[in-house]
């Protein structure tokens, strides 16, 4: 988003600051195979952040999206330095449970996707301004980039995943940006299903009619959730640098 550039570029910026914060590693527990509710599935020492109900399995029944948080002291570091003061970058698990005759089965955990809060400048990406949700059959997570100190970028990159076999296949990806110092504004939509990808550039105080030109991915392949290591650095077809530079 420019966000691709600016926000990667700073990134690059505040290693220092990370490494005084020494970011401590984490640890993923076990998770439960089944349970009544989506309580069963919570392991000890963390806590429910975001939870969505609804049939992405397609048998009619609903199913659970959980967004699981760790609750540890010793992971909400003081930070001295530019940014928030108190950083909390306690782990987040996905975990992903089908409804069933007599309860809920665990059908996915991940714990890459959605990402701990390492970065005192930046926003918590699923903060105040992330979500999770299931909408027409699809599983939806939006992440959030807000720059506090040392860039003006801020804007949401929203995953949307299908059931399909035993994991979910992506077969969304929306992603805009806003340059707050220029007003500048880019967006980035791909449908993985008919590879098509929609660019669109334009300003905030325009009267809409933002520059907008249609692509194909070259790609055939649908991504699935374990090939997407990391939010901000996925780059289908290279299409997030070409947008947002």
């Amino acid at each position: 988003m420019r966000i691709a550039g600016g926000l990667l570029l700073l990134i690059a910026a505040v290693p220092a600051m990370a490494q005084q914060l020494a970011i401590p590693s984490a640890t993923y527990p076990f998770i439960s195979s089944s349970g009544a509710n989506a309580g069963a599935f919570v392991p000890d020492g963390w806590a429910i952040e975001r939870q969505a109900r609804g049939d992405i399995s397609g048998d009619g029944r609903d199913d659970l999206a959980i967004v699981v948080k760790q609750a540890d002291p010793a992971f909400v570091l003081t930070n001295e330095s530019l940014g928030v003061p108190r950083l909390d970058t306690n782990p987040r698990i996905l975990i992903v449970a089908v409804g069933s005759a007599t309860g809920f089965r665990l059908k996915l955990s991940n714990h890459r996707l959605i990402p701990r809060h390492e970065i005192p400048t930046m926003s918590d990406p699923f903060g105040e301004d992330g979500g999770l949700a299931i909408e027409r059959g699809s599983l939806k997570i939006s992440l959030f980039s807000f720059a506090n100190a040392g860039g003006w970028d801020m804007g949401t990159t929203a995953f949307t995943f299908r059931w399909s076999g035993n994991t979910l296949q992506l077969i969304g990806y929306d992603r805009d940006n806003v340059g707050r110092n220029s007003g500048d504004t880019s967006e980035l939509s791909i449908n993985f299903l008919n590879r098509r990808v929609k660019e669109s550039h334009g300003r905030t105080d325009s009267d809409g009619s933002d520059a907008v030109r249609w692509h194909r991915l070259r790609s055939s392949a649908i991504p699935t959730i374990d090939k997407i290591d990391d939010w901000q650095s996925f780059n289908p077809d290279g299409w997030v640098n070409r947008v947002f530079g």
